[in-house]
């Protein structure tokens, strides 16, 4: 139960924001690529990054002790990202700061949070 919860939440949280920040600013940036924007345009690199999210969660989940919510948070995040290339054709990034990792969504958010929970959970902090 706690994987769908955590995997609605992200989604819909994710999927809400980007469409109250594109309809106020339809300029936002879309990333057509994938992560850091590498293989721009590529449809094929999209999919492989989707099903590599997923097979890495579940392998994490079925053989390393990934909890429900983490497995929740990583897929809701991987598939609203794939919401959105069919949506509009690349992923909304709509958070913007300085730095190496510049622009980011509420799915990557869930998706690092994911990974960051099971992490610690497992060196027990």
């Amino acid at each position: 139960m706690e994987i769908l919860v955590a995997l609605l939440l992200i989604i819909i949280l994710d999927q809400v924001t980007k469409r109250i920040v594109f309809s106020r600013n339809p300029s936002v940036y879309i990333n057509r690529g994938i992560i850091f924007g590498l293989f721009k345009g590529n449809q094929y690199a999209g999919w492989l990054y989707t099903a590599a999210w997923l097979a890495l969660a579940l392998y994490l989940y079925f053989n390393l002790g990934l909890n429900g919510f983490s497995l929740g948070l990583i897929v809701g995040g991987t598939l609203s990202n794939k919401i959105d290339r069919f949506m509009v054709g690349g992923v909304i990034d709509w958070i913007d700061l300085w730095g190496p990792i510049r622009r980011f969504n509420i799915a990557d958010i869930g998706i690092v949070f994911g990974l960051l929970i099971w992490v610690i959970d497992k060196i027990n902090l």
